[in-house]
């Protein structure tokens, strides 16, 4: 039994609904519920969680529950009451759960204090405290939690001192300046630089017009690599709240559940696309020491010279060579080339994580049978999709530098190695030809996969409207309209700091600019060739 407080008069569209009338009238004694008045304006009555399921959204225009084992109650919508899940949760006095009730101190401005469902209190709108953030990531994570799949990918990039901060999805991440990790990353990031620097130094001190195309990429790729180092030390210091975001954005829809098999998805994909990068640089070494003349080195140490002599020419304006600096040197250059890759692919973990939510809300909402879809179901349903655009604005706001500076990166590359792959002289090798196609092709796939995985945001929250465009007249109310004026209005899509939106679209304009700036390239160079 839960009691209730109804409005009193009754309202007439209750004398349709004898039980809840005859429950409703003061004077009425002996029916299903004892009724007791408490004023001329109210009466409480013990009402069965039966009839308090029962009752529609017309039947009540306000009523006050109380929790069982206190005497605080709370002023609740009718829309609220019609849910099962806050129904059995008001009976047993506040599980947790969906739904749940927690307890809430008594309002000291008002005589009664307020209850609020736990949709409520973890909402994406609402402001948390951080013991109340630190209570949201301490429950127990899903396997198909963000946290839970993006564990290997994070661990990863922390062998190569990227996002230094805690990793394991069942304590609270949080960033630690004296931490070895930040030490790591910090010393990656300032040997990244001095070869920035040096690079820059070299370029200026021996420019011509042979090798000015060639000597621009190795600065430009340890300045690319030196910014992502930074980026993801910046992104190390915001995981927490971007936890925090998804996390609460699960918890608004544990009902509908996670999304199946993300955790493999995930893997799958930074697997595939960390063993082709792999591939790439693997080709790259071997390019570069087979175009060496192997027969005229007498001993290991000429050899080892001469490839420090001719990879990493610019370290020599300040070191002398040595076989430790080789060593710190290749290691270096090796954390430089999976930064370059490990920023596309976390933007499209990212991606995915966020488009496969709101394709298991549309999911959800498509295979919903059509006695279910009440006003509470479809109000739920766009606060659902709401948190999910919410998640979507907090997301871009963390990423957009890296979406940015990702395409900028990726444009500038495809553009050096298509021009290298049609001004290369007819000396070239075999291998240094497969490089620069397997390079080139690389690039290119990569580059399309990072705006197709972003775009599917864009794509899966345009979605919903064929599934609202479909609805009965039976089940149309005023939240399927506001739900459509959402999904029609609503720019959902990550951004490049905001100059543009990542849509399946814009994949276009990213091939016209590169085929407009290789024209120009292969004019500017004329006959040329590109070493």
């Amino acid at each position: 039994m839960v009691r209730v407080c109804l409005p009193q008069p009754p309202h007439r569209q209750w004398a349709n609904i004898s039980r809840v009338a005859d429950l409703c009238l003061p004077t009425r004694r002996g029916g299903p519920c004892s009724a007791l008045e408490k004023s001329p304006q109210q009466v409480e009555v013990s009402l069965p969680l039966d009839d308090l399921r029962n009752l529609g959204q017309d039947d009540v225009d306000d009523m006050v529950v109380y929790r069982r084992d206190t005497p605080t109650m709370a002023k609740l919508s009718a829309l609220d009451l019609m849910s099962k899940e806050f129904a059995t949760a008001a009976l047993s006095g506040g599980a947790a759960g969906d739904g749940a009730v927690p307890r809430v101190a008594d309002d000291r401005n008002t005589s009664r204090g307020e209850l609020r469902p736990a949709m409520d209190r973890f909402n994406t709108l609402a402001r948390l405290t951080s013991q109340q953030e630190d209570e949201l990531l301490l429950e127990a994570p899903h396997r198909d939690s963000f946290r839970s799949a993006m564990r290997l990918p994070v661990l990863i990039g922390q062998c190569f001192s990227l996002l230094p901060t805690s990793s394991k999805p069942d304590i609270v991440p949080r960033f630690r300046v004296a931490s070895l990790r930040v030490l790591y990353s910090a010393l990656v990031t300032l040997g990244l630089f001095c070869n920035a620097i040096l690079s820059i130094v070299y370029v200026v001190r021996h420019r011509s017009e042979e090798n000015t195309l060639t000597a621009s990429s190795s600065w430009v790729f340890y300045v690319s690599a030196t910014t992502v180092s930074v980026l993801y030390l910046r992104l190390a210091v915001q995981w927490r709240g971007m936890c925090v975001v998804f996390r609460r954005v699960e918890h608004v829809m544990k009902s509908v559940g996670h999304p199946p098999r993300l955790r493999q998805r995930l893997h799958g994909v930074t697997i595939t696309v960390l063993s082709l990068a792999l591939l790439e640089y693997s080709l790259a070494v071997m390019k570069g020491i087979f175009l060496m003349d192997l027969k005229k080195y007498k001993s290991l140490s000429e050899f080892l010279y001469d490839y420090f002599a001719g990879s990493y020419s610019h370290l020599l304006l300040l070191f002398p060579y040595s076989p430790m600096l080789l060593v710190v040197i290749q290691a270096l250059n090796t954390a430089a080339t999976f930064m370059w890759n490990y920023n596309d692919l976390f933007i499209m973990l990212t991606s995915i994580a966020i488009a496969q939510r709101f394709k298991l809300l549309n999911q959800k909402l498509h295979d919903s049978p059509r006695e279910e879809k009440t006003v509470t179901f479809w109000k739920r349903a766009r606060e659902m999709y709401n948190s999910l655009a919410v998640l979507t604005r907090e997301v871009d706001k963390i990423l957009c530098v890296q979406i940015l500076f990702s395409f900028m990166n990726n444009l500038y590359f495809i553009c050096m190695q298509l021009l290298r792959t049609v001004k290369q002289d007819n000396n070239t090798s075999t291998l240094q030809s497969l490089y620069f196609a397997y390079s080139f092709g690389f690039l290119v796939l990569r580059t399309a996969a990072v705006s197709l995985f972003a775009a599917s945001i864009n794509d899966e929250s345009k979605n919903v409207k064929k599934i609202l465009y479909s609805v009965s007249s039976g089940s149309y109310c005023e939240e399927v309209d506001r739900f459509i004026m959402q999904a029609t209005t609503d720019d959902i899509a990550l951004t490049g700091l905001k100059f543009f939106s990542v849509t399946r679209s814009f994949l276009l304009t990213v091939a016209g600019t590169i085929a407009t700036y290789e024209i120009v390239l292969v004019q500017f160079n004329g006959n040329k060739k590109v070493s």
